[in-house]
């Protein structure tokens, strides 16, 4: 699947809250405030383990890029900091 297009997404603010300053920039061109540096992370660790599936209290997400950026952009934090730790699991495990 290609990496979405986001051209059009303004740098200077948070793709999630519209906050400034940014405080990262994922590979895509999504921005990041502080606040929402979580949904970053999520996608850095994602990407680092190939996308897995993950299944975690009561939260399911599906192993592809799309579905990740999904949840990044669209999905609660609650549901957000349950797949972070998820994934923490993953990399206690490996």
């Amino acid at each position: 699947m290609p990496a979405p297009d986001t051209r059009r997404i303004p740098k200077d603010v948070c793709c999630i809250c519209g906050e400034q300053p940014v405080k990262c920039l994922d590979e895509f061109g999504y921005p990041f405030c502080a606040g929402c540096d979580h949904r970053y992370h999520l996608l850095q660790i994602g990407r680092q383990y190939s996308w897995p599936a993950l299944r975690y209290d009561g939260y399911a997400l599906d192993g592809d890029m799309q579905a990740y950026l999904l949840t990044v952009i669209c999905g609660t934090d609650e549901r957000v900091f349950a797949l972070l730790e998820a994934l923490g699991e993953l990399e206690e495990a490996a």
